[in-house]
């Protein structure tokens, strides 16, 4: 424990750091005496005068050598020759036989035991993974049982990798039903595999902040219609069973805290000895993202997301009053590196794979609109405009055209009656014919060698798309939302087997699966996330790839698909701000103030 004692007009720099509190007992500040608390104390205090005692120093110090060490090791490509022979008694009776930073990535989750891979996403981390896995049960004989949490549409993916790598591990896939998800983690396994939007199902939740959580009349809940399968701190299935490891695949999705996986996840790395978080993309959209992982890893060292954000972000206040992240801040960054990159080992992309085929700059093809298309088009602009005329907030009706323009991009729109959630009437649309962006992707099949990866946002898109090429007696494929893990894997197993020539794709099978047997991804609409756009990107650019990687963009002209896409050029995520910043909205919808949109950057 570290303890600070002060004056009252000192009280501030002790409120900075996250995790510190007061006592009125003894009029004491404490914290929890680790690394991070400690570089966060001497930050929020480094131009206070202080004394502190040796004891004090001597850990900082000391913490410091062990942070200089992990800075030194996460750079290291190859394991070291004291570990080289633990990898080489695994892989003896094995085929499947790493490549040295491959090696490198397992002595670093052995070694530090809750520490994190971010290598580029298509570098090969399961293998890593499950070398880790046997070479930490191997050395200690508590890996095991291992929780992988990873996408559904992967699943079945992950389970033929550990087939191959590591065959005397027993698997689970935890998936269907409630109770076929119940039945599968009562038998007994080394490795079981849940999907992230199960894993909360399973598992109490640990608590954040002022989220309330649900609780059953026996752990104190007042409403009786809830049972112990709804309750948030009730025991469940995953609780039955001491994880000695648990891995979060995409660990990217834990940068919402108030998330109820998030704090599923958090409670499960809690309760584990080993916890290896997997993500390409650690950092999608602020410096806020990575507070939600290390909490999982390390919530002693990362306790407060608020003071958390006080201290390293840079922030500013929106029109509507809301806070704004716009960056790091410059005089702590130093700070924020020395405590975050200890945790975190990533080889870049050149370096791990020097020989593939490098992703080749992005092509773009420019469909003409049909002309009911481009009518309908033109009309729905001045609606859309005149609908945010004097309003400070963009308004449902707003928000709602624009998402009509967005389909008009793409495809020819049709309305009939459906109902809201007071029973009331309300418009609904879908995609019909003509579309100049189905029919441009026709023509680039017809114009293409090989397999094509096709990504899109609309599901509706992808139907239209998938009909057309049924005509045209093109096999295709899908992954995406509401399918089955078991559809979706199959999907992916026609794909990689050359069953099917097209793949589509939308934000279900953007992460986690290989399709690596094509080399051209065929984005129909402009993503306006950086995130997924590499996501999906990175189904092709992966280990094994013999190809150049090519990026096709289909763009109309004139719509908001140029603005979408160059939103997505940006590393900043804009879904939420696009629902109420009207700047923005009229930016997307005409391309005016071009110079708001370089600032915003």
């Amino acid at each position: 424990m570290l303890a600070i004692g002060c004056d009252k007009s000192e009280h501030h720099l002790c409120q900075a750091i996250p995790g510190c509190n007061y006592s009125k007992t003894d009029q004491i500040w404490r914290l929890p005496l680790t690394w991070p608390g400690y570089v966060c104390f001497r930050t929020a205090w480094e131009s206070a005068p202080i004394e502190i005692h040796p004891k004090l120093l001597g850990y900082g110090e000391g913490a410091w050598m062990r942070a200089s060490q992990a800075l030194e090791d996460r750079l290291r490509i190859d394991a070291t020759p004291d570990f080289l022979p633990v990898i080489e008694h695994i892989e003896a009776d094995n085929t499947m036989v790493l490549r040295p930073d491959q090696r490198g990535g397992v002595q670093w989750l052995v070694g530090y035991g809750r520490a994190g891979i971010e290598d580029p996403t298509g570098n090969g981390k399961t293998p890593v993974i499950i070398r880790a896995l046997q070479a930490q049960q191997y050395l200690t004989g508590g890996a095991l049982p291992a929780l992988y949490i990873g996408n559904g549409s992967a699943l079945f993916a992950i389970r033929d990798k550990f087939a191959e790598w590591a065959p005397e591990l027993k698997t689970r896939v935890v998936t269907g039903t409630a109770k076929t998800r119940a039945d599968a983690l009562g038998e007994g396994a080394d490795v079981y595999l849940i999907a992230w939007d199960n894993v909360r199902l399973h598992t109490r939740l640990a608590p954040y902040g002022s989220e309330r959580l649900v609780r059953c009349p026996d752990c104190g809940g007042q409403d009786p219609r809830v049972k112990g399968g709804r309750c948030e701190t009730h025991e469940k299935e995953l609780n039955a069973i001491r994880f000695g490891t648990v891995i979060a695949d995409e660990a990217h999705k834990l940068r919402n805290p108030k998330a109820k996986w998030t704090r599923a996840v958090w409670w499960l790395a809690h309760h584990a000895e080993f916890f290896w978080p997997l993500t390409g993309t650690l950092v999608a959209d602020t410096v806020a993202d990575p507070w939600g992982v290390m909490h999982a890893m390390d919530p002693k060292g990362w306790p407060s997301r608020s003071r958390y954000l006080d201290m390293f972000a840079v922030k500013d206040y929106n029109w509507h009053g809301g806070a704004e992240i716009l960056g790091i801040r410059p005089d702590h960054a130093y700070a924020l590196h020395s405590i975050l990159q200890p945790c975190w080992r990533r080889i870049p992309k050149e370096i791990a794979r020097p020989y593939q085929p490098p992703r080749l700059e992005p092509e773009f093809r420019y469909p003409e609109m049909a002309p009911k298309q481009a009518t309908a088009y033109r009309q729905l602009v001045k609606e859309a405009l005149a609908d945010l005329e004097g309003y400070s907030v963009v308004t449902d009706n707003a928000l709602g055209k624009y998402n009509r323009l967005c389909q008009l991009a793409s495809s020819m729109i049709e309305q009939h009656d459906g109902e809201d959630r007071q029973g009331f009437t309300q418009d609904r649309y879908h995609l019909v014919l003509p579309s100049n962006k189905v029919d441009d992707l026709l023509e680039f099949i017809d114009d293409t060698d090989g397999q094509i990866v096709v990504a899109a946002i609309s599901p509706w898109l992808i139907e239209l798309a998938e009909k057309k090429l049924h005509a045209a007696q093109i096999p295709s494929a899908k992954i995406v939302g509401g399918m089955s893990h078991e559809a979706q894997y199959q999907a992916q197993q026609w794909f990689t087997q050359g069953q099917v020539r097209v793949m589509f794709i939308n934000a279900a099978g953007s992460e986690s699966i290989d399709l690596q047997t094509a080399s051209v991804i065929y984005f129909m609409e402009p993503d306006t996330s950086f995130l997924q756009r590499e996501q999906k990107i990175g189904r092709i650019d992966r280990y094994g790839q013999q190809f150049a990687v090519r990026q096709v963009y289909a763009i109309s002209r004139g719509t908001v698909d140029e603005r979408r896409y160059k939103l997505g050029c940006d590393k900043a995520e804009r879904h939420d701000q696009v629902a109420r910043d009207v700047d923005l909205m009229r930016w997307i919808l005409t391309g005016e103030n071009a110079d708001w949109s370089r600032n915003e950057r």
